[in-house]
Protein backbone atom coordinates (compact mmCIF):
# COMPACT_ATOMS: atom_id res chain seq x y z
CA UNK A 1 0.00 0.00 0.00
CA UNK A 2 1.04 3.17 -0.80
CA UNK A 3 1.14 5.98 1.42
CA UNK A 4 -0.20 9.56 -0.19
CA UNK A 5 0.62 12.77 1.92
CA UNK A 6 1.49 11.14 5.21
CA UNK A 7 4.84 11.88 5.22
CA UNK A 8 4.22 14.35 8.48
CA UNK A 9 1.97 11.51 10.64
CA UNK A 10 5.13 9.32 9.74
CA UNK A 11 7.51 11.91 10.96
CA UNK A 12 5.41 12.37 14.07
CA UNK A 13 4.95 9.28 14.92
CA UNK A 14 8.89 9.00 14.40
CA UNK A 15 9.32 11.63 16.46
CA UNK A 16 6.92 10.39 19.33
CA UNK A 17 8.89 6.91 19.12
CA UNK A 18 12.67 8.14 19.44
CA UNK A 19 11.54 10.30 22.32
CA UNK A 20 10.22 7.15 23.92
CA UNK A 21 13.17 5.24 23.50
CA UNK A 22 15.99 7.86 24.36
CA UNK A 23 14.15 9.34 27.36
CA UNK A 24 11.32 7.64 29.05
CA UNK A 25 8.18 4.79 27.79
CA UNK A 26 5.35 7.03 25.79
CA UNK A 27 1.61 5.12 24.98
CA UNK A 28 0.24 6.57 21.48
CA UNK A 29 -3.46 6.52 21.06
CA UNK A 30 -4.34 6.97 17.14
CA UNK A 31 -7.63 8.33 16.39
CA UNK A 32 -10.06 9.06 13.14
CA UNK A 33 -12.82 8.23 11.65
CA UNK A 34 -13.15 4.64 10.17
CA UNK A 35 -11.71 3.09 7.10
CA UNK A 36 -8.84 6.02 6.44
CA UNK A 37 -5.71 4.03 6.97
CA UNK A 38 -5.28 4.35 10.89
CA UNK A 39 -3.79 0.83 11.37
CA UNK A 40 -1.76 0.54 8.03
CA UNK A 41 -0.11 4.16 8.90
CA UNK A 42 0.62 2.92 12.72
CA UNK A 43 1.94 -0.58 11.30
CA UNK A 44 3.85 1.11 8.61
CA UNK A 45 5.76 3.66 11.36
CA UNK A 46 6.84 0.82 13.36
CA UNK A 47 7.81 -1.58 10.61
CA UNK A 48 11.49 -1.64 11.77
CA UNK A 49 11.24 -1.09 15.32
CA UNK A 50 10.34 -3.01 18.28
CA UNK A 51 7.23 -1.97 18.80
CA UNK A 52 4.22 -3.41 21.25
CA UNK A 53 0.88 -2.72 18.41
CA UNK A 54 -1.95 -3.88 20.97
CA UNK A 55 -5.47 -2.91 18.97
CA UNK A 56 -8.21 -2.87 21.96
CA UNK A 57 -11.23 -3.95 20.78
CA UNK A 58 -14.71 -4.15 22.37
CA UNK A 59 -13.75 -6.70 25.26
CA UNK A 60 -13.65 -6.49 28.89
CA UNK A 61 -10.41 -5.31 31.36
CA UNK A 62 -9.32 -8.99 32.30
CA UNK A 63 -9.13 -10.60 28.31
CA UNK A 64 -7.55 -6.88 27.52
CA UNK A 65 -5.07 -7.16 30.11
CA UNK A 66 -4.68 -10.76 29.04
CA UNK A 67 -4.02 -10.09 25.31
CA UNK A 68 -2.47 -7.02 26.14
CA UNK A 69 0.71 -9.56 28.29
CA UNK A 70 0.82 -12.10 25.32
CA UNK A 71 1.50 -9.47 22.44
CA UNK A 72 4.11 -7.68 25.20
CA UNK A 73 5.94 -11.02 25.24
CA UNK A 74 5.45 -12.15 22.00
CA UNK A 75 7.51 -8.39 21.22
CA UNK A 76 9.80 -9.01 23.82
CA UNK A 77 10.62 -12.36 22.78
CA UNK A 78 11.11 -11.22 18.69
CA UNK A 79 13.26 -8.26 20.13
CA UNK A 80 15.69 -10.48 22.05
CA UNK A 81 15.81 -12.94 18.69
CA UNK A 82 16.27 -10.06 16.49
CA UNK A 83 18.88 -7.88 18.38
CA UNK A 84 21.15 -10.78 20.04
CA UNK A 85 21.83 -12.62 16.95
CA UNK A 86 23.17 -9.56 15.18
CA UNK A 87 26.28 -9.70 14.10
CA UNK A 88 27.62 -6.46 13.64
Amino acid sequence: MKFYNREIELKLLDKTRKIAFNNHSQMTVLTGRRRIGKTKLILKSCEETPTVYFFVGRSNEAQLCSQFAIASKETAYFCKRRYTNRSF
